[in-house]
């Protein structure tokens, strides 16, 4: 894992990533909040923020108030939301 971090860290700013798959809201009733998830969706995300590398996530949202919310999210993340369905 070490390595790996290192290797990250060290190549992330030319490092190219395109994370296909899920997305959910973790809806936190009892705090008033929800956070934006799903293994794909955090891969992407952590990517880019964390180690400068230029990452595209490719998934799908509903057609309602959460799909929106998690849009906005993912574009307040600096990622492009063109290949969100």
């Amino acid at each position: 894992m070490g390595e790996d971090l290192h290797l990250a860290r060290r190549y992330g700013p030319s490092m190219r990533l395109l994370a296909i798959g899920d997305n959910c809201i973790d809806h936190y009733v009892d705090l008033g909040r929800r956070f934006p998830g799903g293994n794909a969706l955090n891969v992407a995300v952590y990517s880019k923020q964390h180690h400068g590398a230029h990452a595209d996530y490719v998934g799908v949202v509903g057609n309602d108030e959460n799909g929106a919310y998690l849009l906005s999210q993912v574009a307040a993340a600096g990622l492009d939301t063109t290949h969100i369905t």
